[in-house]
């Protein structure tokens, strides 16, 4: 899966290259429409429908480590929601 990766490699830069750990965060999920700038980049035709993420990551302090913004094809997506208990 892309996002998986995308994932995946943004915990390894932050821990490697930042040296910060990823604690906590916070994604929004949300449906949008594609400009014909954002259609010719993804491929896929203007006002097509897009999930739209944005979100932030904290550290062990709670400090926000990154922030971002990412449009998503519907046909790319998997979404995966895991519940722990303490």
């Amino acid at each position: 899966m892309i996002v998986n990766d995308i994932q995946i490699l943004k915990s390894i830069i932050l821990i490697n290259v930042y040296h910060r750990k990823q604690i906590s965060g916070e994604e929004h999920i949300s449906v949008t429409y594609a400009s014909e700038q954002e259609a010719a980049l993804l491929e896929i035709i203007p006002d097509s429908p897009l999930f739209f993420t944005s979100g932030v990551v904290k550290d062990e302090e709670g400090v926000i480590i990154m922030y971002y913004k990412q449009l998503i094809r519907g046909d790319k997506f998997k979404l995966v929601s895991r519940i722990e208990s303490e």
